[in-house]
């Protein structure tokens, strides 16, 4: 489920008393992020540019570099 606060209702029946429905807010927090790379990361020179490489731990958001930094 995505983040953000949804209503669920559940019907309660019961013989004696009959049906209750009962109604109440869920809310849902986002993933804390955790941005994993590798402390060392090793490529094969063939001239062209190369970009550090990491990723977060849920799809809620984009990890973005800021500045975006190429080596050759």
């Amino acid at each position: 489920m995505n983040a953000g606060i949804d209503t669920v209702k559940a019907p309660l029946t019961h013989a004696a008393y009959g049906t209750v429905q009962l109604t109440a807010s869920l809310t849902i927090k986002k993933a804390q992020s955790v941005i994993q790379a590798d402390d060392t990361q090793t490529f094969t020179y063939d001239g062209s540019i190369k970009y550090i490489s990491a990723k977060l731990n849920h799809n809620e958001a984009q990890l973005i570099y800021s500045p975006q930094q190429g080596y050759v």
